[in-house]
């Protein structure tokens, strides 16, 4: 029997901030590795709704972590809604889902296509960071929960 992962606090929040610094370090290392430009959807994203641009540096970035960081917290939310999933189900089922609902909403707002119509790599890419914070968010849900079974 695997160990539970358990973080301080353990709410919302806290496993919102874990599951988003688990795939923004997937991104960092993937893009140390492969040398491609890092990715300023969540920021276009922010801009489109809001109708405002964002300017450059630092509040940039933090606009970026918040889009990403609502990513975040449905993977939390999903995961625990999925707590009874055999693990293997829950972190495909839950991949999947995080890289429809991301490209639905690049989509809705013209900002870029459905996966079927990315590349191969991009497509790998996407599934990487989503299943980085697929799997951080069960690991995290199922840790607070593994008691109650």
């Amino acid at each position: 029997m695997t160990r539970p992962v358990k973080v301080a606090g353990g709410g919302l929040i806290t496993r919102t901030a874990a599951a988003n610094a688990a795939m923004t370090a997937s991104q960092h290392l993937e893009i140390a590795l492969t040398r491609r430009p890092g990715s300023d959807l969540p920021v276009r994203i922010m801009e489109r709704l809001t109708g405002h641009p964002v300017a450059g540096g630092p509040a940039r970035v933090a606009v970026g972590q918040t889009t990403q960081s609502l990513l975040a917290a449905s993977a939390v939310i999903m995961a625990r809604l999925m707590s009874r999933v055999p693990v293997v189900v829950a972190l495909a089922a839950e991949s999947l889902f995080l890289v429809m609902t991301n490209a639905a909403v690049a989509r809705v707002l013209n900002l870029g296509d459905m996966p079927w119509a990315w590349s191969h790599r991009d497509l790998a890419t996407d599934l990487t960071h989503k299943t980085s914070l697929a799997t951080t968010a069960v690991l995290l849900t199922r840790g607070q929960h593994a008691v109650e079974r």
